[in-house]
């Protein structure tokens, strides 16, 4: 298999094609400037002061000549790395078997009805609000057979994608628990859980406390804006088990990968998401091109979609506007 450099090379000649198509590089080398670098591994104090993550997907590519022309090809290069389509790019160069697996698990949802993409029937969830996108990944907690494949394709991620000395698995409650323990027992390592809710007098990090050794990777099962990951993350970087990776099986892309960055310097690694979710369900006739479309519009404007089809919307389980009455015949 090629390594990482290699990999990245093939990033940067596609970043380099992009990149001399957009106005603003008219005339520039752009491949003079742009170079491919093997990520380096993340570093944290022994006292467990401070943490100093390495977000590789922002330096994998990196712009060394800092001149007028360096500065617009670092500007292009950073709106590139921080998009979606930019990011994904740098994953697959670092893991040849992301969109097999992406592929793989986003139809096995699709099939186990853990995901449920439904224009016509939305459902209204946890929070009171509608939607045409529902996501239960808890069904895989009775497939022994899928639960070896998403830790198998966690596996590979931490392998090719992560470029810290992962030395414990932690999976979140309860939904990150069996994923988490199925990986921690395939890399062969210490395996704890951290609770969503701390009472008095006991641990959030669950296991043998002589054995949290960081850097830690936490699991989960899926993540929608991420904030919900931030009190897991605090709650074991309090008891030493510092943690700036996360595996997720599902990414609603909603900005939770962004949330996490931004808020708490933690990377995310998705085995799928919605919107590869939503080719496979379209190819594979769980849904119509034009269902396709509806789940589109309600991704723009979630509250717009509600209250344009008769649905209060809702914040924190309060009512904040309420759809107009719809007209009768």
């Amino acid at each position: 298999m090629m390594g990482v450099t290699e990999r990245l090379k093939g990033v940067k000649d596609q970043f380099c094609e992009l990149a001399k198509q957009d106005p603003a590089l008219s005339g520039i080398d752009v491949d003079k400037y742009v170079s491919a670098g093997t990520p380096v591994r993340q570093r944290y104090d022994k006292d467990g002061s401070a943490w100093f993550p390495y977000l590789h997907h922002h330096t994998a590519l990196r712009v060394t000549e800092k001149d007028e022309n360096g500065l617009k090809v670092d500007s292009k290069l950073q709106q590139f790395i921080s998009s979606y389509d930019g990011m994904m790019a740098i994953r697959r160069a670092l893991n040849p078997f992301l969109d097999s697996a992406s592929q793989y698990t986003a139809l096995t949802l699709l099939e186990l009805g853990a995901v449920e993409l439904n224009a016509k029937k939305p459902r209204q969830l946890t929070n009171k609000n509608h939607s045409p996108v529902y996501v239960d990944n808890r069904f895989l907690v009775t497939e022994s057979k899928h639960k070896g494949a998403t830790a198998s394709f966690m596996a590979e991620m931490l392998d090719n994608e992560v470029c810290s000395d992962i030395n414990m698995i932690v999976g979140g409650e309860t939904a990150g628990m069996a994923p988490g323990e199925r990986l921690a027992q395939l890399v062969n390592l210490p395996y704890f859980y951290v609770r969503k809710k701390v009472e008095r007098g006991k641990a959030a990090v669950v296991g043998n406390p002589n054995k949290i050794s960081p850097p830690a990777a936490l699991v989960e099962d899926l993540i929608t804006d991420g904030k919900s990951k931030f009190t897991f993350i605090d709650f074991m970087r309090a008891e030493r088990a510092f943690c700036n990776v996360t595996f997720v099986i599902f990414d609603r892309l909603q900005g939770g990968r962004e949330a996490l960055l931004k808020g708490r310097n933690c990377e995310l690694y998705a085995i799928t998401d919605l919107k590869q979710t939503r080719k496979v369900a379209v190819t594979k006739g769980y849904m119509s091109e034009e269902d396709d479309a509806v789940i589109e519009e309600y991704l723009k404007n979630p509250r717009k979609w509600n209250l344009d089809r008769g649905y209060d919307w809702y914040e924190n389980d309060v009512i904040v506007e309420k759809a107009p009455p719809r007209a009768t015949a």
